[in-house]
Parts: C-alpha cells; sequence; structure tokens
C-alpha cells in the first residue's frame, strides 16, 4: 500500500520552520508530504487551482495557523476575500472523510512582532489602502480560527515541540483510518530522540564530598575528556593512539577498562551526539564528523 498523501497548508515566511518540521513528521511517520516548496519553480505563486489539485491528491490536511492570514487569490470572484489556506481547507471539507488537522498558535505565546499581520503597517506603509487591507485581514483571520475551532488538533508555541505534535495527530489519523497498516509502519523518533537527547546532555557528578545538599549536574560539552585508544593503521599496520569516536567508524566495537576510565561517559556522549545529528540541533562544526557516524554506528 503506497504512503498516505497529507497536504500540508499554512503561511509562509511566518511559518516555514513550523512547514518544515510538519513535512519531517510526516516523512518519519510513513506518509508522503505534499506542500507549495514542492510545486515547480516558475518564479510565480502557485495558482488557486494548482493548490486544489494537491488538496485533491492528499488523504488528510494539517493547517498551520499563527498571526498571519497570507495570500488572498484575486482570481476567484465572491470569494469573500478567504485565504488561501482558508479554500484549501474548505476544499477538503468538501469530501467526505477527508480529515483537516489544525494546529492554531496558543494566544498566550509570545509570538514575534514582526510575523503578526499588522506588521505590514510598518513594512508596507506607503501601499495605497494598507491600513484598509491589514484590518480586513485580522477580522478574516479571526473568522477563520473560528471556523477552524471544530478541527484543533491542538495548540502549538515554540518549533522545538511541533514535530512531535504533528507526528502524534498523523499516527492518530492513522490508526483511524488505516488500521491494518498502523503496526507495520514505523513512528517518528522524534519523542524518544528528544528526550535522550535531554537526558544525555548532563552528567551528574558522584562522590563530591561538600557541604551541598543537591548533586552536581555538569554538562556533558563541558566536562567530557576525549578518550583515545591505539588502533593500526592500513598502510603499516602499526599502532597509533586516535580519538576514541573515530572507532566508530567500525560497526561494532567492544570496549573495556577499568571502573571509573570513563566507558559510560563516552557512551552518553555519543548518544547525545548521536541525537542531537538527527534532530538536527548538533551545531555546525560538529555536524560532518557525526553524520558519518550516523551511518556506521556501532552494535
Amino acid at each position: 500500500m503506497p504512503d498516505p498523501v497529507v497536504f500540508i497548508s499554512s503561511t509562509s515566511d511566518d511559518l516555514k520552520e513550523y512547514r518544515e518540521q510538519a513535512a519531517k513528521a510526516a516523512a518519519a511517520s510513513g506518509f508522503s508530504p505534499r506542500m507549495m516548496e514542492y510545486f515547480p519553480a516558475t518564479g510565480h505563486a502557485p495558482t488557486l487551482q494548482a493548490c486544489l489539485d494537491k488538496v485533491d491528491e492528499a488523504e488528510v490536511v494539517v493547517v498551520i495557523v499563527a498571526h498571519r492570514y497570507g495570500w488572498v487569490p484575486a482570481d476567484l470572484k465572491d470569494s469573500g476575500k478567504k485565504s488561501i489556506t482558508w479554500l484549501e481547507c474548505e476544499h477538503a471539507w468538501q469530501v467526505p472523510g477527508k480529515e483537516v488537522l489544525a494546529f492554531v498558535v496558543d494566544l498566550d505565546y509570545k509570538w514575534p512582532v514582526d510575523l503578526r499581520e499588522n506588521y505590514r503597517l510598518v513594512t508596507e506603509r506607503n501601499e495605497p489602502g494598507i491600513g484598509d487591507e491589514v484590518k480586513r485581514n485580522e477580522e478574516k483571520l479571526g473568522q477563520f480560527k473560528q471556523k477552524l475551532s471544530g478541527y484543533v488538533w491542538c495548540t502549538f508555541t515554540d518549533v522545538s515541540g511541533f514535530r512531535a505534535l504533528v507526528s502524534e495527530a498523523l499516527a492518530a489519523w492513522r490508526l483511524r483510518h488505516h488500521p491494518a497498516t498502523t503496526a507495520i509502519h514505523h513512528h517518528d523518533p522524534e519523542t524518544y530522540l528528544k528526550a535522550l537527547e535531554d537526558d544525555t546532555r548532563q552528567i551528574r557528578i558522584k562522590g563530591l564530598k561538600t557541604k551541598r545538599a543537591e548533586p552536581y549536574f555538569f554538562g556533558i560539552d563541558e566536562i567530557y575528556i576525549p578518550l583515545t585508544t591505539l588502533a593500526a593503521q592500513q598502510v603499516d599496520q602499526q599502532q597509533r593512539r586516535i580519538v576514541l569516536e573515530q572507532a566508530l567508524s567500525h560497526r561494532k566495537i567492544v570496549m573495556v577498562g577499568d571502573p571509573g576510565s570513563g566507558k559510560s561517559t563516552f557512551l552518553r556522549r555519543v548518544a547525545f551526539e548521536l541525537c542531537r545529528n538527527l534532530r538536527g540541533t548538533l551545531p555546525p562544526a560538529r555536524h560532518h564528523f557525526w553524520r558519518r557516524t550516523t551511518s556506521a554506528s556501532p552494535s
């Protein structure tokens, strides 16, 4: 059975990172994502019909709404000044059984001022009629959110936890619509990887005798001391000392060391770095090395 198609609908520039996380969640959950970034590059915005055609291809629609109203197609008469996102949702609602999973920003979350609709009064202040347009768009955005109220899966805040929210929603959708395929599809590992990254980012130091009642915690990047080991070089088979991380180029390794020599700390460091690499939170300076070790991680 082919992967279910999910169409991701939202305004663009203000929600770019959220759209990327939604697409990653879909792909990792066994769905085939579609969104306007995948349209052929023509130098022009896709037409309304092109967007609606993508909605037709999808079995489910994920819509993300914050504080921008978005593009209002001018080629549609009597549209009521509805945005493209609103029209895409309406198009999906016309198909029996096609669900719209809505994610709406938490009203109490401190959203960037420059990503709100009324910030256009600053960036487009010289445009004729911009005041009336912004006022209308803010009113229509409120109406659209009210229309979505019966379809909201959950509210969201920062982008770091958004992928897990979308993965959860898509897993629930699959269970409702394709229960027979649920067991054979991989679930998005994002929630697990985030928990593992959080768990391994610090080291608890035991055995320090101080007046402090609470244990000491240090960031693993701050306290970790690179270990070395001996390895035979391919050219002359002479043993030379290398950084232990380089041994991860082998599919299987065995670590032997005295108590307290750093075996557990090394494995925590490896788990932490691989989680950051897989989740895209690894600093660019370390990304190249750990990208290579991800494909050859130890068993």
